[in-house]
């Protein structure tokens, strides 16, 4: 993160009666965005996969979020059961 110069956005916090500094941002956070991002433009799992370095399809799908607009894109997808007459 410092390599990279972004700002980790460290918080002190206050934990089970001591305190502790966290980050708001890290090498994590960024992989899960990257990965949702790349989601959402609809790159397939295996080259998602391929780019962040998941080896485990599990744990790939844990650093995967979905957009509501995404999932509503999804929805529409779906055919009607209704017949138009």
């Amino acid at each position: 993160m410092n390599a990279a110069e972004v700002d980790r956005g460290l918080v002190r916090t206050k934990e089970t009666g001591a305190a502790r500094t966290t980050a708001a941002r890290s090498f994590h956070s960024l992989r899960h965005t990257f990965t949702s991002w790349l989601a959402k433009a609809d790159v397939p799992e295996e080259v998602r996969m391929k780019m962040t370095g998941h080896t485990e399809s599990k744990t790939h799908q844990k650093y995967t979020h979905q957009e509501l607009s995404t999932l509503r894109a999804g929805v529409d997808k779906i055919p009607s059961l209704t017949q138009s007459k």
